[in-house]
């Protein structure tokens, strides 16, 4: 192998991360958003489940601001290809994240009483943000047109097909048990059984929907779901949601955010797999596509770029475990005595 093939191997990898530790930090809060409506009975169970999450949540996003750095960077005719098909979405999707950063500071500061319109305007944003960015990941795996001068163009008839469509809906439940796992850590009582009870009903739906989109990408791809690194994730993410479902009422339930965090990884690396070495999947007989090899930085500027992805990840984790550690010594408990 060169050595620059190597580098252009490794920032791959550094994006995959970086993707993948940002799905499991943000994705649990942005799962409670999801839920918060749902499954919360009264204002005090509103207000202690926004807590969990109100040391840090903000801080989540800086994974998802470096693994677009490092695409700029490492893969920049990549960057300028890409980015421009998304560009209109991705600016609702930073409108979306707005939206739900101030209506999360109204309801959490409202005084006695949380905003049940800013709940919903929380909830329905961390739907629409999540749904979103997950769809298109998933249009990443099913193919994407490319059009004169190699720039992706992407129409509403790419984004509303069975396999992108069925991959965001079970990657957002598999988010939903994600965050339950977490939350669940940190509940007592009627609202934990709550969301023990809702984590039973999502789990079946959630494998049926994984299983359909490994099918349809049997379907559109063969040689795709036969690749070691696509069976080896779908193993992870079956293996992690079984593993989930299992641990509700055993002595393992303390490990559920484990196992979903593994669930989690599993999807990533059916991503990863998928696509290596594309930036992106070609749609069916679309001809050649652009690789990491051709579409990469020369290889000084890997070098820096690889270097300094490390060493932010680095910081960043050990910025995360700090603070995760601080606050979960401090954090109380959530005991709802409301009957279910």
């Amino acid at each position: 192998m060169d050595d620059i093939a190597l580098w252009q191997i490794s920032a791959f990898a550094c994006l995959i991360f970086m993707m993948f530790m940002y799905s499991i930090l943000d994705g649990f809060d942005l799962g409670l958003g999801v839920l918060i409506g749902f499954v919360t009975e009264n204002d005090e169970e509103k207000r202690a489940l926004l807590g969990h999450i109100a040391p840090f949540w903000d801080g989540n996003e800086v994974w998802l601001v470096i693994a677009v750095s490092t695409l700029f960077g490492a893969f920049p005719q990549a960057y300028a290809s890409l980015l421009p098909s998304f560009y209109l979405p991705f600016l609702f999707i930073i409108i979306l994240f707005v939206c739900r950063a101030i209506s999360l500071e109204f309801a959490y500061y409202s005084g006695k009483h949380v905003s049940k319109t800013s709940i919903w305007i929380f909830s329905g944003c961390s739907f629409l943000a999540s749904f979103l960015g997950i769809l298109f990941l998933g249009v990443m795996i099913s193919g994407i047109p490319a059009g004169e001068g190699g720039v992706f163009r992407i129409g509403a008839g790419d984004i509303i097909r069975p396999l992108p469509l069925i991959f965001a809906t079970a990657w957002l439940l598999m988010m939903l048990l994600h965050s339950i796992s977490y939350l669940t850590r940190k509940s007592e009582g009627a609202l934990r059984e709550r969301l023990m009870k809702l984590a039973k009903r999502m789990f079946p739906v959630f494998i049926v929907l994984y299983l359909a989109g490994i099918f349809f990408l049997y379907l559109k791809s063969p040689q795709i779901v036969g690749r070691p690194m696509v069976l080896a994730g779908a193993a992870m993410t079956v293996a992690g949601a079984l593993s989930c479902r299992f641990a509700i009422g055993s002595k393992f339930e303390r490990h559920m955010f484990a196992f979903s965090t593994l669930g989690m990884g599993g999807i990533w690396v059916v991503m990863a797999g998928s696509i290596f070495p594309n930036i992106a999947n070609p749609v069916q007989g679309g001809g050649a596509m652009m690789t990491i090899y051709d579409s990469s930085a020369p290889l000084s500027t890997l070098r820096v770029i690889v270097l300094s992805a490390l060493f932010g990840m680095v910081s960043i984790l050990f910025y995360v475990f700090s603070v995760y550690a601080i606050f979960s010594r401090k954090d109380k408990k959530v005991k709802s005595e409301v009957p279910l």
